[in-house]
């Protein structure tokens, strides 16, 4: 569908944020080598520490009842604060704690601005709005290893690349402010006191967001564990240089990630199938592709060339796991808010965002305790696809609830829509208006969910 100025502005900031915010997380993946030869675990500690950090404010900026639009603001300013500490700092101790600190400019940016952007768009053009969006995240991803392999190598110090990124996210800043004030989205009346806290607390006993959150993890945690795994495998089984070490993992994820995201969102406009069957889908890829990257993590049982094809065909369907899953829980959260009564998205996406960033402190861990011993590569992977594998049944009943949903509110519209004559003598025609739109809304998405 054609993009209103509205939905430029907002792509346009969320995306932009996103790429940053991505970028200063993945650049620093081949650089961790030369800064920390021969120490995998304090490395997995430092992949550990931004999602710790970011699980912890997660629930803080869900709760917060603050804008959207402003968590946005605040979570970029932060992370071009984090941007500068990086590359400013002085030993590991000082690395570690900027790192950690980026966790919190993360949760605002992801909470805020996915919560603006599903907030402002229909049910029906969610999974486009996501779709193009996520496009800064893929790019981030895509261009963080390359961009700090690259930099880092020409210049010899690792404070340039940090340094230049902090700089990106002050002036993306002060393009928020003055691009979203007034915040595009409709504005709302606040709400009463306690009331995020009390959303907050029946989100996190759902069964349905619980579901949503655990398929997060569980994607999250396999990626955190490859970042390490196969950073150390490319330096010690392949020679690789820090930006050979990018390349190979910019165009096996990230670019996979990008291409999923737009065929999702491309296919999603014509079939309209419901988010959770995509889920589905994007978890059943990593049953094939973690066994292929544990094959090709150990160089010296296959033939070179054999191995690192098996290793990047493996990173590309995980790119194209981690692609399908977070494109599409976006409106699957969306879903489940409404069936909820919530009127309010960001406590969902924040205990989802939670769920996804204990699984990148729990999967950079595990990569590199993998990393240190060949033998438990393959075993580590093979038990991450069999998480991914048991979470399709619950996927599947979360769909079926999701269907029984729908189809109980167009009832319930059905109902309005015959006792509306009959309440009065008279008809109040924009009253009947307004159930005849909500009634064929209802209509739509018993067809789409049914499918």
């Amino acid at each position: 569908m054609p993009l209103t100025e509205v939905d430029l502005i907002l792509s346009t900031s969320v995306a932009a944020a996103l790429f940053l915010d991505f970028l200063l997380v993945t650049m620093v993946i081949p650089i961790l080598p030369a800064l920390l030869p021969h120490d995998p675990l304090r490395a997995g500690i430092l992949f550990a520490a931004k999602p710790l950090c970011q699980m912890l404010f997660n629930p803080l900026f869900g709760a917060s009842g603050l804008p959207h639009a402003t968590m946005l603001r605040a979570g970029t300013l932060l992370g071009g604060a984090c941007a500068f500490a990086q590359g400013l700092a002085r030993g590991y101790r000082g690395l570690l704690a900027a790192r950690a600190l980026s966790g919190a400019a993360s949760a605002g940016v992801m909470t805020g601005g996915m919560s603006l952007l599903l907030s402002s768009h229909a049910e029906g053009v969610r999974a486009q709005a996501v779709a193009r969006a996520l496009l800064g995240l893929t790019l981030g991803v895509s261009l963080g290893p390359v961009w700090g392999g690259v930099v880092f190598d020409a210049s010899g110090s690792a404070a340039v690349p940090f340094c230049l990124t902090g700089a990106a996210f002050v002036l993306l800043a002060a393009h928020q402010w003055l691009a979203l004030a007034p915040p595009p989205a409709a504005d709302t009346p606040p709400p009463p006191p306690g009331s995020s806290r009390a959303a907050v607390f029946r989100v996190a006993t759902s069964r349905n967001a619980l579901t949503a959150a655990a398929c997060m993890f569980v994607v999250s945690a396999q990626v955190g564990a490859l970042e390490p795994a196969v950073a150390y495998a490319l330096r010690r089984e392949y020679g690789l240089s820090a930006w050979a070490q990018g390349v190979v993992w910019g165009a096996a994820v990230p670019a996979m990630h990008g291409v999923a995201t737009a065929v999702v969102g491309a296919l999603d406009a014509r079939w309209r199938l419901p988010p959770g069957r995509w889920v589905w889908i994007g978890l059943a890829l990593p049953a094939a592709g973690l066994p292929l990257v544990g094959l090709g993590g150990v160089a010296h049982a296959l033939p070179r060339p054999v191995a690192l094809a098996l290793l990047v065909a493996g990173l590309a369907l995980q790119g194209a796991c981690l692609g399908c899953v977070v494109t599409m829980v976006q409106p699957l959260l969306a879903s489940i808010a409404d069936a909820l009564g919530e009127p309010d998205i960001a406590p969902l996406l924040a205990l989802s965002d939670s769920f996804q960033s204990l699984g990148f402190v729990v999967g950079p861990l595990l990569g590199a305790a993998a990393s240190r011993h060949a033998a438990l590569t393959e075993v580590t992977f093979l038990g991450l696809a069999l998480a991914s594998a048991l979470l399709l049944p619950f996927v599947a009943a979360l769909n079926g609830r999701l269907h029984n949903a729908a189809v109980d509110r167009y009832i319930e519209d059905e109902e309005l829509l015959d006792a509306s004559p009959r309440e009065s003598g008279s008809v109040d025609f924009s009253r009947r208006s307004s159930v005849d739109d909500a009634a064929a809304a209802a209509e739509a998405g018993r067809a789409t969910v049914g499918r």
